[in-house]
């Protein structure tokens, strides 16, 4: 018998928190179904949305992103648990650490230096 991975156990829980957070049920068939529906045509076996549900597994990256979408969480919340304080979502999209980092900066700015930023990449606001 496999012994289970705490990560894998706290991804499932996070998974079904975020699950009955959007009204989604915990059958598998009906994940494997929504995540078939959101990932235009390409779909998991109900085994393999079983294994994330019960915390056997981890979805790889792709899946990961798939769900996350599904549910309208970023991905590392999904997977690492990190709070929506911690994570930047814009317009339902995937920021990088880098863009995160000078978000980040940029709200730490005056409103005179953003102005200033704004105006030097030529975003009249």
């Amino acid at each position: 018998m496999k012994r289970l991975n705490a990560e894998a156990i706290a991804f499932s829980e996070r998974l079904l928190t975020q699950l009955a957070t959007k009204g989604f049920s915990r059958s598998p068939t009906e994940l494997g179904r929504a995540f078939y529906q959101a990932c235009e045509g390409k779909g998991v076996t109900t085994h393999c949305a079983r294994n994330w549900l019960i915390g056997n597994s981890i979805p790889k990256q792709s899946n990961l992103r798939v769900l996350a979408k599904l549910l309208q969480i970023s991905p590392d919340q999904l997977r690492f648990g990190k709070t929506e304080a911690n994570t930047v979502l814009f317009a339902n999209q995937e920021v990088s650490i880098e863009d995160q980092e000078f978000l980040a900066k940029y709200f730490s700015l005056t409103s005179t230096q953003k102005s200033i930023v704004r105006s030097v990449a030529n975003f009249p606001i």
